[in-house]
């Protein structure tokens, strides 16, 4: 039987579980559920109503699908029913995103591709590069809801927090920087995100019970020609051949424990 899992954040996770990257990972892993791209206090905080209204209507099918997913929280449900073995998630979205306050204990993640939904439109924003200790202070709050979430309703549920980072370098000694700069598309602040990853990595490492998946020293470089265009976390293939590998010992490691 195929081991489940679900997943929660970026490409380095999801893509991991994508048969163009990683063609035979369905011969042992189930994928359940994946929530894409949200941040988690967004996540974790209570459910708002979304309308079906013109500006949604105008929005693709995957953009529609993430905002439906981002208001109901019903990935929280699919994981009380489905009873994954292991949960893997990163960080990314509460790194690059941030959040929109939409009323007290309501936030949705901040993304680019939400513009113009009604329900959006006066919400405050937050993000760690403008208000640093007023965002670490509601993700501490509702990053422990997550966990105290997992022991509740998945007590055999084992947590892999992803430890990526940015980079902005090809094999051919070029730089993502270097390439938008001449296409004329914004830059990331790459490094300076780094950092504020690493505090959050290190806040759950030191207070909460995970298993690290460590891709963050690999040393490897970005994928001009990636599936999804390249991007400051596009990696060549022998990132996501080393990330099954590092996931398949964690979990060979935990049967041999059983």
């Amino acid at each position: 039987m195929p081991v489940k899992i679900a997943t929660i954040g970026s490409c380095v996770t999801r893509d991991n579980f994508n048969t163009k990257f990683n063609p035979n990972y369905k011969g042992f892993l189930q994928v359940v559920d994946h929530q894409n791209q949200t941040a988690i206090p967004s996540l974790m905080s209570e459910q708002i109503e979304l309308s079906v209204s013109k500006k949604f209507l105008e929005k693709g099918p995957y953009v529609q699908a993430l905002l439906h997913k981002e208001f109901s929280k019903e990935f929280l449900l699919k994981l009380k029913k489905e009873q994954p073995e292991y949960l893997i998630f990163d960080l990314d979205p509460d790194v690059k995103f941030g959040l929109l306050k939409v009323d007290e204990n309501k936030y949705i993640t901040d993304n680019t591709n939400f513009k113009n939904i009604p329900e959006l439109e006066h919400a405050k924003k937050l993000n760690m590069l403008k208000n640093y200790e007023e965002y670490i202070e509601v993700w501490e709050k509702y990053i422990t809801l997550f966990f105290d979430f997992i022991k509740k309703e998945l007590p055999n549920c084992e947590v892999i927090l992803v430890k990526a980072r940015f980079t902005d370098k090809f094999a051919d000694g070029t730089t993502l920087t270097q390439l938008r700069n001449e296409k004329g598309i914004p830059t990331q602040e790459f490094e300076k995100m780094n950092v504020f990853w690493n505090d959050l990595d290190n806040y759950i490492i030191n207070n909460f019970n995970v298993t690290v998946l460590d891709m963050s020293d690999e040393n490897l470089y970005l994928d001009k020609d990636h599936l999804w265009g390249p991007y400051y976390l596009h990696y060549e293939s022998k990132f996501y051949n080393r990330f099954l590998n590092k996931l398949v010992k964690i979990i060979s490691n935990r049967n041999k424990e059983h």
